[in-house]
């Protein structure tokens, strides 16, 4: 995803516009809030932050795979409808 981005960013004219598009605004927050923060850093800290002499519990997995899943869903959404915006 960093690679796509970055591609976008240095790729000049519209890719330009696109990546900036995509990464500001609503669809912008949808990104870093739910995709990066929700999806990705909050299952991240909390498998950190589990006590490593024990197995985690159930809901403490089903929470971070739910947020995962949610993760997931949420950057199909980010790509499907941030994409249908930009106009080639």
């Amino acid at each position: 995803m960093f690679g796509f981005f970055v591609g976008l960013l240095l790729g000049g004219g519209q890719k330009t516009l696109s990546a900036h598009n995509a990464l500001t605004g609503f669809w912008g927050g949808v990104f870093w809030i739910g995709v990066i923060s929700v999806g990705i850093a909050v299952p991240l800290i909390a498998w950190f932050l589990k006590s490593y002499d024990s197995a985690p519990s159930r809901k403490q997995m089903a929470f971070m795979a739910g947020l995962s899943l949610l993760g997931v869903f949420l950057l199909r959404m980010f790509v499907m409808y941030a994409g249908q915006m930009t106009v080639a």
